[in-house]
């Protein structure tokens, strides 16, 4: 049984098209409606707004067998919050209060993601959480795959994507911009971090400005390797 990481990410505001416009202006990507909701696409991520009231930013990590998989994620701590099964919301929370929806793909209808290649928004996907060693533990254990540490933290690769592990505030996830790319508004880039290399946008997003990533020596490896 193996998990992978995926380049989806799920966004819940109050007014999804404000939020689409808002996203546009700074970032220079525009948004699509799809069957499955509007989308930003961006880097290798993929950025699903959905109407609701403001949550944490809902992560995926992706399966082959759901029925599978939910015993196991069950034994690794999980705690399920909703399992409509194959090709639509299965929401869990890990023991470290991060949110996944887990994701099996119907043979007919495949996730949609479009990659533009717009860099802004590398696969990079970034977690704050207090035991980040354990944390590195735990998902280098799920992924199967080597935790690298780096000045700051760890990080995982998995399926094309790099989950940076680091204590930080906020809590949970957040995600990277360059602030020096063309396409980006550097006037809303100024107003919303300041002199912050951290900030949270209006629609609960955070942001990490980071020109570049280094990498490491690995160290830790998963229980399977």
């Amino acid at each position: 049984m193996s998990f992978q990481l995926s380049k989806c990410i799920g966004l819940t505001v109050p007014n999804p098209d404000e939020a689409a416009l808002f996203y546009e202006s700074w970032l220079g990507i525009n948004p699509t409606h799809t069957r499955d909701g509007l989308q930003l696409v961006g880097g290798g991520l993929t950025f699903y707004i959905d109407p609701g009231q403001r949550r944490q930013p809902l992560l995926e990590f992706l399966t082959d067998d759901l029925k599978e998989a939910r015993p196991i994620l069950r034994s690794l701590g999980f705690q399920e919050e909703v399992w409509y099964g194959p090709g639509k919301l299965n929401m869990v929370a890990d023991p470290f209060g991060i949110q996944w929806n887990v994701y099996q793909e119907i043979p007919d209808k495949p996730w949609p993601v479009i990659d533009t290649g717009f860099p802004p928004i590398p696969a990079k996907i970034g977690l704050h959480i207090h035991e980040i060693e354990k944390a590195a533990q735990f998902y280098a254990d799920l992924f199967e795959e080597s935790a690298t540490k780096t000045p700051s933290g760890w990080t995982i690769d998995s399926n094309g994507i790099r989950l940076i592990i680091e204590d930080g505030i906020p809590p949970g996830p957040i995600f990277y911009i360059d602030a020096n790319a063309e396409k980006i508004d550097s006037s809303i880039v100024n107003e919303l971090f300041g002199k912050k290399s951290i900030a949270v946008d209006e629609y609960g997003t955070p942001w990490k400005v980071v020109p570049h990533l280094s990498g490491g020596k690995a160290v830790i490896s998963s229980s399977e390797a």
